[in-house]
């Protein structure tokens, strides 16, 4: 199931899944805390579905969360447009518009329907693009990894 069309429904399904109560849940997602709402919100068939959903790829490893450690080959387009996706969602949402259109613009080369403007190259095909973002993706993933090893040895 893809993110719910509702940032804050979103938010809501998300803490739910890690674990928060409603209340809290529907506070983080933004909303005012009211019990009542929150219990009404909480028993949508879509946010329960998307809990459900969420804390398979939990348990299944497929989502990544801060802290875990994970192999460079774990990066893949996909899971890199889907993380870039979830900061659209949050920077609309929070209205921070200049980092959810930074990562429309790293969605759009992922998927290479932006080009990159090279000077005095000509432009490089779909494919070997998409060859060149996986290796600066690979190249970050490698430093964050240092970072985190630095912090944690800290």
């Amino acid at each position: 199931m893809p993110l719910l069309k509702n940032p804050k429904h979103e938010a809501f399904a998300q803490a739910l899944a890690r674990g928060a109560g409603n209340v809290e849940a529907h506070t983080a997602a933004g909303y005012k805390p009211d019990a009542s709402a929150a219990s009404t919100l909480s028993n949508r068939s879509s946010i329960v579905t998307r809990v459900e959903e969420i804390r398979k790829e939990l348990t299944s490893g497929s989502i990544v969360r801060v802290g875990d450690t994970f192999h460079p080959d774990d990066v893949t387009t996909e899971w890199l447009i889907t993380e870039f996706y979830k900061q659209v969602v949050i920077g609309r949402d929070v209205g921070d518009m200049q980092s959810s259109n930074k990562a429309l613009e790293i969605i759009g080369k992922l998927a290479g329907l932006i080009e990159r403007p090279r000077t005095g190259r000509p432009p490089r095909e779909p494919l070997q693009q998409l060859s060149a973002l996986r290796r600066e993706a690979k190249d970050i993933q490698e430093t964050v990894g240092l970072l985190e090893q630095i912090d944690h040895d800290a």
